[in-house]
């Protein structure tokens, strides 16, 4: 599982441009509520299956959160 599309502009950190999606997405979704953000990162979520910020730290992790994020921002 990746994160489509990959960067380009950073091809050493193919999965950098789902890092800056996730985040865009969180502000987007709270409103740039920095808070609820963190929030949103610490706590368990049973959707995603883990605690978001731990789950970022894997390719597949972050895919899932972004996918998620991503779903429920629409």
């Amino acid at each position: 599982m990746y994160c489509e599309p990959t960067c380009k502009a950073v091809p050493e950190y193919p999965d950098s441009c789902c890092f800056i999606r996730l985040f865009k997405a969180l502000y987007d979704l709270s409103g740039g509520d920095q808070e609820w953000i963190q929030q949103f990162l610490n706590t368990k979520n049973r959707v995603t299956g883990g605690i978001p910020l731990k789950q970022i730290e894997t390719a597949h992790g972050l895919v899932v959160v972004l996918q998620f994020v991503e779903t429920i921002q629409h």
